[in-house]
């Protein structure tokens, strides 16, 4: 979705890009069940619509922190030692 926003320069809304994975036969969301796929896709929404609301008081001057672009999971993962 990172990729996506910064290419087209808007985010789609959950409900399209649950249609699109749905009905596109994506292997990646087939991979999942579905109802993980749909809550990572919840989530992933979630994650921007902050970010837009956030990106929106600091530009009016209502926080001082410039919030960040949501992180995917890859970026999001720790490298930690054998268990």
């Amino acid at each position: 979705m990172r990729q996506f926003f910064f290419k087209n320069h808007y985010f789609p809304s959950y409900a399209s890009v649950n249609k699109e994975f749905t009905h596109s036969n994506q292997p990646d969301d087939r991979a999942l069940p579905a109802k993980v796929a749909k809550h990572t896709q919840m989530q992933a929404d979630e994650a921007w619509r902050s970010f837009f609301s956030l990106n929106k008081k600091y530009k009016e001057g209502k926080l001082e922190n410039k919030p960040s672009v949501p992180r995917s999971s890859s970026e999001k993962r720790t490298k930690c030692g054998p268990l």
